[in-house]
């Protein structure tokens, strides 16, 4: 269809980049929003741990140093890191499930009770007591 000469002509180009650098710069925003929380997530607990001492830890273990004996290296390394990368995990996974949830659906106020997933949770988690399959069936 050809364009009159009168009519006007939206050129959505302009709009489709500047989105696109948003997009970009938030998502940067957030990793690093991300690396903040876990390296605070990791700092703290019973013994306090500078930041800086954190990642000198994470950092000469994942160059293959062994640990440090007497100082905060094992604290980090395997129990808080482990920690806060499940936790870390766990959010994110949440997350896709709760898009996924929505999408499935078409509406973007869908919540689990919706579909029953709540309810079938809960019948899962009871047969799973009752009947001690988290046990191995030991029970």
């Amino acid at each position: 269809m050809p364009v009159r000469a009168d009519s006007p002509v939206r050129d959505d180009t302009a709009g489709r980049a500047g989105r696109g650098v948003r997009t970009g710069v938030l998502a940067v925003g957030l990793g690093a929003a991300l690396v903040v929380a876990l390296t605070v997530a990791v700092s703290l607990g019973a013994t306090d741990i500078a930041p800086d001492r954190v990642w000198s830890v994470v950092l000469r273990r994942l160059g293959g140093a062994p640990p440090r004996p007497g100082t905060n290296d094992l604290i980090v390394w395997q129990l808080r890191v482990p920690r806060a990368l499940l936790a870390a995990c766990v959010g994110a996974g949440l997350g896709l499930v709760g898009t996924a949830t929505q999408a499935l659906v078409r509406n973007p106020l869908a919540d689990p009770y919706l579909l029953g997933i709540s309810n079938g949770a809960s019948l899962g988690a009871v047969g799973t007591i009752v009947l001690g399959a988290g046990t191995g069936g030991l029970l």
